[in-house]
């Protein structure tokens, strides 16, 4: 399984510094002296200093390829200062982890970052104007605001998926249902004549001739088509570029009362109806 690591801290100054947190601190989830994973604060309200949450997450991929254990004792997550600002760069270093399992995950992470964000709230109001809201109250409970959302959703990866319930707008997996696709509705039209006499009359000559009865129906088909084209040729010269696309009319019909094959007749028809079209706008002369 995957496994999220959500820290909280307060980084307090008398005088911002120039630096922005991003610039000047890491987070570093460490086990002993090997590092499992890094990352940089996210700079929000007043440059990132003062409270603030950092996460850091492992796919399930992630978690077999590093390393990561679950419930380990030996895990501490260190804030490092950034050793080309600080000469002596500062550590804090906290080995208290609280381990949720994926059974409550969902509900305690809602919890979680909705107590996080209350106190980010409370702690930010001195740096803006008018006071920020990172949460606002909805039928069915806290969800974040426009600022929470931009807040939580560049430091917590995932967190739409995650904790759902904390957005107005919600980001779900698709359930996908694979679907078993059959020939059945084909093989209803091709069994339209199967109990009449002309059916009867034509399965006799497709067995007499040792042929599938569709390969007779197509060639009449086909042969009926042919004719009305020539019959409108003879009638009016000047509607030949028109005559094929009695084909996009003439052989779906036919597919549609067990005459021919559905597939067949969709593709007959499509090249009809594409010729037209080159002879009428596209051929040139």
């Amino acid at each position: 399984n995957d496994i999220l690591f959500i820290a909280n801290y307060n980084i307090d100054y008398g005088t911002i510094p120039t630096e922005t947190v991003t610039e000047a601190f890491i987070f570093r989830l460490m086990d002993g002296t090997t590092e499992l994973g890094s990352t940089a604060p996210f700079s929000f309200v007043n440059s990132g200093y003062d409270e603030g949450v950092i996460a850091l997450y492992f796919s399930a991929s992630d978690v077999d390829l590093i390393g990561v254990t679950w419930e380990d004792p030996n895990y501490e997550v260190r804030l490092q200062g950034n050793p080309s600002l600080f000469a002596s760069p500062p550590v804090v270093v906290n080995a208290s982890i609280d381990w949720n399992s994926v059974l409550t995950t969902k509900s305690d992470l809602r919890d979680f970052l909705n107590g996080l964000a209350i106190s980010l709230q409370l702690n930010w109001i001195p740096y803006t104007d008018p006071d920020i809201e990172l949460l606002i109250n909805a039928a069915d409970g806290n969800v974040f605001t426009q600022d929470g959302e931009n807040y939580f959703g560049n430091v917590v990866p995932n967190v739409r998926i995650a904790a759902p319930g904390l957005f107005t707008g919600r980001t779900t997996l698709p359930i996908i249902t694979n679907r078993a696709f059959t020939l059945s509705y084909r093989d209803q039209l091709l069994q339209f004549w199967d109990t009449s006499s002309i059916g009867i009359a034509l399965q006799g000559a497709a067995d007499v001739f040792s042929t599938p009865r569709t390969l007779i129906t197509t060639l009449g088909l086909i042969a009926f088509n042919v004719t009305i084209i020539m019959a409108i040729v003879k009638a009016n010269p000047a509607a030949a570029p028109m005559a094929p696309l009695t084909t996009a009319i003439i052989l779906p019909v036919g597919a549609l009362v067990g005459l021919t094959d559905l597939v067949f007749a969709a593709l007959i028809a499509m090249f009809a109806t594409f010729g037209t079209v080159f002879i009428l706008f596209l051929r040139r002369g």
